[in-house]
Order: structure tokens, then C-alpha cells, then sequence
């Protein structure tokens, strides 16, 4: 990396906004994912970002990149791109972008297996919900042994509304798949 896009990387993990998408920069840097799965896209800005930042780790490699959102069916309390400006904002990092509209459970359910092999898995806050909860069955199938998964959380700091944690696939299957196994039983 040159010493502007070190400058340009410190900034994201250290000074962007929001606070809580520091963690998300710093994970691609330790990661240097090629494939970036996101559920809940939003304005679609951070994910310009993920993707310029993951494109330079990768020494201009291309990244493939996946959104799932509702985008127009969104709830007016939650901001949100169409998925035709979405589609055009993204298309111009020079990633592969795949934009999949639909709530988690049932985009997940129709795309998990040609997502196999994510790298860097990201969940938003605004995601968690009965709808989600149904959809990490079909987590575990889309990752592979050093695959990173960061899902955003209410957080109690005021200064900080949200915060990341990062799991691993084992930790996924526990928590999550294990979890929904002992409810069906």
C-alpha cells in the first residue's frame, strides 16, 4: 500500500463515522477478504468503502460483493437506496456486485449455496429480528473454515449506539444453528 492509502486505511479504522464500521475496516485489513456478503445495506456508502478498501488490500484484485436488503420495501424509518441506485453507486467500484432483494431468511434460503466461500460476512443492526433468526440456518453453508462474520449490536455506550462482534464459522454454528436445533427439538 502506498503511504496515501495507508493515510486513507487509518482514517476509515480510526476516524470514520459511524464509530461502529471502524471494526468492520480493521477486519478487512487483517482479512483482505475477495468476498464480501452484506445483509442490510442501507445508503450503500459503507459498502463503497468496504469494497475500495478490500480492492486495495487485495492489490486491485476484483471483489465480489453481495447485498441483501429490502431497499424499496425498506421501512421509512430505516434509510435505504432503491436497488436500481444502489446497483448504480456499487457498480462503479469495479466490483462484482450481486444485489439480492428480499428479507434475510428468504434471500438466504434462495442464495446461500451460490454463496459459498464468503469471506467476510457482515450483518446490521437494523437486520435482527424473527426474519434473521430463521436465516443463520443457512450461514454455516457459505463459509468456510477462515471466514469472518461481523454482526452489529445495540451497544449500552451512548457515544456508540451499535458495536460489531466478530464471530468465527464455529462460533456460528454454535450459537446460532445449535440454537435453532434444540428450539425445533
Amino acid at each position: 500500500m502506498s503511504f496515501v492509502d495507508r493515510i486513507k486505511y487509518a482514517h476509515l479504522a480510526y476516524f470514520s463515522k459511524p464509530v461502529a464500521d471502524r471494526a468492520i475496516y480493521r477486519a478487512i485489513r487483517r482479512t483482505r477478504p475477495t468476498t464480501i456478503v452484506e445483509v442490510g445495506v442501507g445508503t450503500a456508502h459503507r459498502a463503497a468503502r468496504m469494497i475500495a478498501l478490500a480492492t486495495k488490500m487485495r492489490n486491485g484484485q476484483r471483489i465480489g460483493y453481495t447485498a441483501v436488503d429490502l431497499f424499496e420495501a425498506s421501512p421509512a424509518a430505516r434509510p435505504s437506496l432503491g436497488l436500481k441506485a444502489t446497483h448504480q453507486l456499487l457498480s462503479t467500484t469495479g466490483a462484482k456486485v450481486q444485489l439480492v432483494p428480499g428479507d434475510p431468511f428468504s434471500a438466504l434460503a434462495r442464495m446461500a449455496n451460490s454463496l459459498t466461500g464468503t469471506d467476510l460476512l457482515i450483518v446490521a443492526a437494523d437486520q435482527l429480528g424473527e426474519s434473521l433468526d430463521r436465516a443463520w440456518f443457512y450461514v454455516p453453508r457459505m463459509l468456510h473454515d477462515a471466514s469472518v462474520v461481523m454482526v452489529e449490536e445495540p451497544s449500552s455506550d451512548k457515544a456508540r449506539p451499535t458495536a460489531f462482534r466478530q464471530f468465527a464459522k464455529s462460533d456460528i454454528v454454535a450459537r446460532y444453528v445449535g440454537d435453532l436445533k434444540r428450539r425445533a427439538a
